[in-house]
């Protein structure tokens, strides 16, 4: 599929939505906003259900938040995103 979008560009969402993880196994609740700014970490990923066949996802940095045990610092949280809904940082 062709995209607009390379891995590495950072982006905002155009909608709210929660990221991989949130609320899970003890993870904190988190929403990604469209204020928030992501880095695209994977592009044109194959959707297993839905009306659309493709996917990108988004890497968001939250300091202090962390998935998993706060320990490890994983304060990486991924969220997908199909391609009207996010847009370019400029």
């Amino acid at each position: 599929m062709k995209t607009k979008f390379q891995i590495g560009q950072q982006v905002r969402s155009k909608i709210s939505k929660e990221p991989y993880y949130s609320g899970y196994a003890g993870n904190p609740v988190v929403t990604i906003t469209p204020d928030m700014v992501g880095t695209i970490g994977a592009i044109n990923v194959p959707a297993v259900r839905g009306s659309k066949p493709y996917f990108h996802c988004v890497d968001y940095v939250i300091p202090d938040v962390f998935s998993g045990n706060p320990i490890h610092g994983n304060n990486v949280w991924r969220a997908s995103f199909h391609e009207d809904e996010i847009e370019l940082v400029k």
